[in-house]
């Protein structure tokens, strides 16, 4: 199963959108994919190794496609790492190609360790021979989900990368005819929590099916409809309400502020008849350090920040 994957650059949206489309090229959605020869990660780290047991895992890069292998000091399977997943924020995951089909490694790269660990949903998975400690092979509606939305378009050739056909509907024929195209900014809480969801994975997702513990923190609409707070017509609770989807997430926590205090504040004229917040009685500032705390998921070297909105109380289980 081949997929021809496009690298390109600037979207055909830059010539009349310069500055959302330079922005956007920096961001982590529009890097979510690459070709593994591209990938800096594994630029920077031109032999990266483990051992698990009677198996070791070996990542080489040395110019042209990345060499993945996996050995038991008897037998080695050996092949060429095509697509990496992940812009290296967390890490990153290896995909290879054998016998025409996709394979996920079982080892992933994570910047925190700086280091190679069992790629999530690995690290109980079966060993019994070689071909399994190498990797998980991935069935085709997989491989359509995982570059749906990694990348953009779902026939070859495919885009890598979310592109802003990802999100803005026909932008096709907006291209042609300067036709007008729905504006997000317009879109109730509930919508662009679909819109994000479709990836991010939406509240009927994961109570459908799932995960019901710690590691469905990584899906932040069903995390966000959780929230008291959460009002799914009410623009200021939605998440292009604190995310600017052209630019990458910002880290300062201080910045995010104001978007709290959007709707928990206390006698602002401004907000006429929209529903107000409690104020907080404990800070003033850095409200999500306390409000929305992050949260490691074992084994993957990473702490989420978790988007259900609320008091913590200490010691409290993890909220499901």
């Amino acid at each position: 199963m081949m997929l021809l994957l496009l690298a390109v650059a600037v979207p055909a949206c830059a010539g009349c959108h310069p500055a959302e489309a330079k922005s956007h090229a920096s961001t982590p959605m529009m890097q979510a994919l690459m070709p593994a020869r591209d990938s800096s990660v594994l630029r920077d780290n031109p032999e990266l190794r483990t051992r698990r047991g009677v198996y070791e895992w070996t990542l080489r890069s040395s110019g042209g496609d990345p060499v993945y292998s996996v050995s038991d000091g008897k037998q080695t399977v050996t092949a060429k790492l095509r697509w990496a997943f992940g812009f290296g924020v967390l890490g990153q995951t290896f995909v290879y190609e054998k016998d025409g089909a996709l394979y996920e490694s079982t080892m992933s790269y994570y910047a925190a360790t700086k280091g190679l660990d069992y790629t999530p949903g690995h690290v109980d998975r079966p060993q019994r021979n070689i071909e399994e400690a190498a990797g998980r092979l991935i069935d085709p509606a997989e491989v359509r989900r995982c570059f749906g939305c990694h990348s953009t378009g779902s026939a070859e050739p495919v885009n890598t990368g979310v592109q802003c056909s990802h999100c803005h509907a026909d932008t096709a024929q907006h291209a042609v005819s300067l036709s007008k195209v729905t504006k997000l900014r317009q879109s109730s809480s509930e919508e662009i929590s679909g819109l994000c969801g479709a990836c991010h994975r939406t509240w009927e997702d994961i109570a459908t099916n799932g995960p019901k513990d710690i590691n469905n923190v990584r899906f932040q609409p069903y995390r966000l409809a959780n929230s008291k707070c959460y009002d799914a017509e009410d623009r200021r609770i939605s998440c292009t309400a604190c995310h600017e989807p052209h630019t990458p997430a910002s880290h300062v926590t201080a910045g995010y502020d104001a978007k709290c205090l959007a709707c928990h504040t206390q006698g602002n004229p401004a907000q006429g008849n929209r529903a107000q917040g409690n104020v907080c009685k404990v800070g003033k500032r850095d409200c999500v350090t306390c409000h929305m705390p992050k949260t490691a998921i074992p084994g993957i070297h990473f702490g989420f920040t978790d988007h259900w909105i609320r008091v913590v109380r200490p010691g409290e289980t993890y909220p499901q």
